[in-house]
């Protein structure tokens, strides 16, 4: 009896034991699957579980261990109607049990089965509302019982080198109108094995791996795939990198590992690529000098280098790792390997100048010397001893520059030949926008060729063209005006980020009733008002030489129609007739106007009479009737005017 005991309160302490197994992470249950090997499965998802899009993930972090997903079990994601859009499941799982995803219909995207699934079970994603592509992964051996029952997918493409086991009515009726797409080489076996030979056309294509490609930022330059991989290149593709203004390309990365610094770069596609393009904006460019002054500031910055030919290198040849040059006079891309060296905090050198004695020390400067030389020599800082501005001799012979634990380069000390000195001129660049969109055009000229940046201390031009239609306003920067110039020339001393501002004086035109062309500019288009504007401007102290309206008594309108819309005229805006001398007679303003603006009749000294202000009208503008001198009549203000 005693015995007996024992063995039942060691099968309820396994049972506890396993059910101290499951947890949840992210809304979603996992159950440990083994004791010696941190690897899940997959549950069971709650009722209130939603997500777009959705990829299972592949690791998950429990406790501080973190598990890899192995499995989806049977019915884990069952009749989750908030599960919406496409469905990816990982390299990771290699199973998809029973009904997996039966009755997910709001599904309706596309579904991508990882590499490492070698089984999809019966009904795994029946009922489901797929009408994507279905991309089903490398090691898939096995569908089972009507997995797929009642979707619709629109494409079908096997990684699958060997055609999968399709067991009875894995794929609907409707799939066999597709025609998948499976890898080079595997057509003959597809259209023999049992399921897949009832599609009547089978394409054979490079289907086996993925390729993408980004740029690390894309406001340095962009990224592309100029040739796919294909079964006729054997899976050959060529990706491309366009730097941005004076941005220059630097290398290829994958998972922050350099790949390649060619651009173009091709190579065999032998897995999924996620390749990232990184690029370099240029902030400095260094101008050779024969010597150094006699007296330096301490904010000028130089760096030793070299000359070869007419291009210039920072000092940094090789012995066993072979030679890596970065150009730095005149810059040439395909020369950059890595970033510049101030780009990432990396820089080569900097000088501590004692002007009395002509000593100059090199030392690094946010970058860390390697604690072992590989290549021999001394790890310390060299040191230069200059006379009358020229090199006399170097000191310690070798030394390694790392980066982020990489070794970069390594040196074997300067030679006295070809060392040049080189200072560092800060570039600044000049960025040009207009608002609104499409209403012109701004450049940078400097020295009558248009620019993108310049040295600082350049003076730089910028121009607006406005389009048929609108007239430039102002330059912004920062939302603060800076210039109302045009053409705007300044000396560069910092990044500028300028704004051509435009503006279109009017929206429409109309004659009125007393034969005078208004101009009209919409003022609200949801409750059609419009205000009465000059033709040429809407800054009241500009003049308006050469606007002229016909002689005469002038009645302005209170409603005017345009493209069939009639609109009310609720304003007259600034400088509307200003310095319309030629008026003369009557003025009438209707009693649909509220506001009538700065020096809007300034200068109309030919109106005679008398002038009603309508119970309308809220607000006069300064200066509105300024010197109308001809008034001789009454004046009568409605008695809602308040300003």
């Amino acid at each position: 009896m005693k015995k007996t005991f024992l063995i039942l309160a060691a099968m309820l302490c396994c049972c506890f034991a396993l059910k101290a197994q499951d947890f949840y992470c992210d809304g979603l249950k996992y159950s440990v699957l083994y004791d010696y090997l941190p690897a899940v499965k997959l549950v069971r998802c709650p009722p209130d579980f939603q997500a777009h899009d959705f990829v299972i993930p592949s690791t998950i972090n429990h406790e501080g261990r973190t598990y890899i997903v192995r499995q989806i079990g049977e019915g884990a994601f069952e009749n989750c109607g908030k599960l919406t859009g496409s469905l990816t499941i990982p390299n990771s799982v290699a199973s998809i049990g029973n009904s997996a995803f039966a009755g997910c219909g709001a599904l309706d995207g596309s579904l991508t089965i990882g590499n490492s699934v070698f089984r999809i079970g019966d009904y795994a994603f029946s009922h489901c509302g797929f009408g994507g592509t279905l991309i089903i992964g490398e090691f898939v051996g096995q569908i089972d019982y009507k997995a797929f029952e009642h979707t619709h997918f629109t494409q079908i493409i096997s990684r699958c080198p060997s055609p999968p086991r399709l067991r009875s009515d894995a794929f609907p009726e409707n799939f066999f109108l597709n025609e998948p797409v499976v890898p080079c080489g595997s057509g003959s076996d597809y259209k023999k094995a049992s399921g897949w030979s009832q599609f009547r056309i089978i394409r054979e294509d490079f289907v086996q791996f993925e390729l993408t490609v980004t740029s690390a930022n894309p406001d340095f330059g962009s990224a592309s795939i100029d040739q796919t991989a294909t079964c006729q290149n054997n899976g050959q593709v060529t990706v491309s990198a366009t730097p941005a203004g004076n941005c220059m390309f630097t290398c290829w990365t994958e998972n922050g590992e350099v790949v390649s610094t060619d651009n173009p770069y091709t190579f065999t596609l032998e897995s999924d690529c996620n390749l990232v393009a990184n690029f370099w904006e240029k902030k400095y460019i260094y101008e050779p000098i024969e010597s150094l002054p006699s007296h330096i500031s301490s904010n000028d910055i130089y760096v030793l280098g070299y000359q070869d030919g007419n291009n210039y290198y920072l000092h940094s040849s090789g012995t066993a790792a072979g030679e890596m040059k970065l150009s730095l006079y005149p810059a040439n891309p395909v020369e950059y390997r890595f970033a510049d060296f101030e780009s990432s905090n990396l820089v080569f050198a900097s000088c501590n100048i004692n002007n009395n004695n002509k000593s100059l020390s090199i030392t690094t400067q946010g970058v860390s010397l390697s604690p072992f030389n590989p290549f021999g020599g001394s790890t310390d800082p060299f040191a230069l001893s200059i006379t009358d501005g020229n090199i006399s001799s170097a000191g310690s012979s070798g030394y390694t520059v790392c980066h982020n634990g990489n070794i970069i380069t390594a040196h074997t000390g300067p030679s006295e030949g070809n060392l040049r000195f080189f200072k560092r001129i800060p570039l600044h660049y000049i960025t040009l926008s207009v608002s609104p969109e499409e209403t012109g055009t701004a450049t940078a000229t400097s020295g009558g060729e248009t620019v993108q940046s310049a040295v600082e201390g350049t003076e730089i031009t910028v121009s607006a063209t406005p389009t048929e239609g609108y007239r430039f306003k102002n330059w912004t920067e920062n939302g603060e005006v800076a210039s109302t110039e045009n053409p705007y020339t300044f000396t560069l001393t910092a990044d500028r980020n300028l704004v051509a501002n435009f503006y279109k004086p009017y929206d429409f035109s109309a004659i009125c009733e007393t034969g005078q062309t208004l101009y009209y500019r919409i003022i609200d288009a949801e409750q059609h008002w419009v205000s009465i504007v000059a033709p040429n401007s809407d800054n009241y102290l500009e003049c308006y030489e050469g606007y002229t309206i016909p002689a005469g008594n002038i009645s302005l309108p209170a409603t005017v129609s345009h493209n069939e819309i009639s609109y009310t005229v609720k304003a007259i805006g600034d400088c509307a007739f200003y310095s319309c001398s030629g008026l003369t007679g009557l003025l009438t303003i209707p009693n649909s106007v509220t506001n009538i603006g700065e020096g809007a009749f300034e200068r109309c000294s030919g109106f005679t009479g008398s002038l009603t202000i309508p119970n309308s009208v809220t607000n006069i503008g300064e200066t509105a009737f300024w010197y109308c001198s001809g008034f001789n009549g009454s004046l009568t203000i409605g008695s809602s005017v308040t300003n």
